[in-house]
């Protein structure tokens, strides 16, 4: 009778040590046992995640980023094991765009913009914080937040939309559009006095009152 002895291992590695991973990003981590001559050789790996909750590992070393964090991935062969800690962050952006593109208002008037987030692939990105700016507060205010306009006085600004970058990236990425105030239409104009009279020689003076159509 032949007793058949699995081949002693003498370490476990990841072969892929990169720890950053993409947020719903498949990705693969597998692992390779090796003898105490460093010869691969064949024997089955199990695998395991410390955080489930963030990544996933399935025992063919295919990895599931679920969400933002960090988590260990385990390889393990009898008492031997490697360990590898990943970190996942979002998917880079590539393109901040802003609807409208180009809006005019009047003094006084508002303006809402809004902005969808894209990808490097193309895929339209949702749950990032958006902070709205203008170029020039002397001609028109936005709140950072809801990115609603307000024109201030007659000119041209651009409405910039920015977006922090994947954290622990000091690049930012932003979009822009362009809003124009312009002067308030007036709708009537009232001289007060309505009539008056001077003799030959002399002045007087009268008011003149510039009205909007709101009045």
């Amino acid at each position: 009778r032949v007793r058949v002895v699995p081949q002693r291992v003498a370490a476990v590695l990841f072969a892929n040590r990169n720890e950053l991973l993409r947020r719903n990003v498949p990705a693969t981590r597998q692992a390779f046992a090796y003898d105490s001559a460093g010869r691969a050789i064949n024997r089955t790996i199990v695998y395991s995640s410390t955080n489930t909750d963030v990544v996933l590992i399935s025992q063919l070393g295919l990895v599931t980023p679920r969400a933002l964090g960090t988590a260990r991935l385990i390889a393990r062969v009898d008492d031997r094991a490697d360990t590898l800690t990943v970190r996942v962050t979002e998917i880079p952006l590539a393109q901040v765009r802003i609807e409208p593109f180009s809006a005019s208002i009047n003094p006084g008037a508002t303006q809402s913009f809004t902005a969808t987030l894209f990808d490097s692939t193309g895929v339209q990105v949702t749950g990032r914080r958006v902070t709205w700016r203008s170029s020039n507060v002397n001609v028109a205010t936005i709140d950072a937040a809801s990115g609603v306009a307000r024109g201030v006085a007659p000119g041209n600004v651009a409405i910039n939309a920015i977006v922090d970058e994947v954290p622990g990236f000091a690049r930012q990425v932003s979009g822009a559009a362009e809003l124009v105030v312009i002067p308030t239409p007036i709708a009537s104009i009232e001289v007060v006095p309505a009539s008056v009279s001077v003799r030959v020689g002399t002045q007087t003076s009268v008011l003149v009152i510039a009205r909007d159509a709101a009045g």
